[in-house]
């Protein structure tokens, strides 16, 4: 810098970057630091914001993600925390709000969701809960209201919505029946009023209405 200093610092060998490396703002402040390996970036690497808190830590093997990986708030409360595979999203992840309520957690495997999944209200209360094999929707998905009660479930098979699903109101009672078949709505469907009684009637075949519609009052 025109200052005088020390803006980055580095060492080469053999013509490429190697061993420890930091920037620097105008102010002296690091805002990266980190490693090469025959100028790839390697091993820890640690990003900061004008005022020097933590923002990024990135694990690399060989310029790869390889590791953990981290992000942080202005207010140094954690954001983002999970693991990289040769570059891809592995293992367990969890991600939080600036107030330090979860947002969202689940796990990969080589880059795709898999397993078990939650995701939160802004509140940090549970929205839904949900389930995933190599990146495709399975099993039961259960959403929630506000006050934890059940909004809405069903099961998902290979990425579709499969066999009964149910939405109620927020007095528990019935809103919505009715089955899927490879995604697609099959079969008798109801409709209730928040006093579940029978409000619509209808029948579907491969998505499509198929028989009477039947209204009640």
């Amino acid at each position: 810098y025109v200052s005088g200093g020390l803006k980055e610092f580095y060492t080469y060998t053999n013509g490429l970057q190697t061993g420890p490396f930091e920037e620097r703002l105008a102010n002296g402040i690091i805002a990266v630091r980190g490693q090469f390996i025959n100028g790839l970036k390697d091993d820890l690497w640690y990003f900061y914001s004008s005022l020097g808190e933590i923002q990024e830590i990135n694990a690399y093997h060989l310029d790869t993600l390889h590791g953990i990986y981290e992000t942080y708030f202005p207010n140094s409360a954690p954001k983002t925390k999970g693991n990289y595979k040769k570059g891809k999203k592995h293992g367990k992840w969890v991600w939080a709000t600036e107030n330090e309520k979860l947002e969202m957690t689940g796990s990969f495997i080589d880059g795709e969701q898999d397993g078990e999944w939650n995701y939160y209200f802004s509140t940090g209360q549970l929205s839904y809960n949900a389930h995933f094999s190599q990146g495709l929707r399975t099993k039961t998905w259960t959403y929630h209201f506000a006050d934890g009660s059940t909004y809405k479930k069903g099961d998902y098979k290979n990425d579709q919505k499969s066999g009964l699903w149910i939405t109620n109101y927020e007095n528990g009672k019935p809103l919505m029946k009715g089955s899927y078949n490879n995604g697609l709505e099959q079969g008798e469907w109801l409709n209730y009023w928040d006093n579940a009684k029978v409000k619509n009637q209808a029948f579907f075949r491969a998505g499509e209405l198929d028989g009477s519609w039947n209204s009640y009052s």
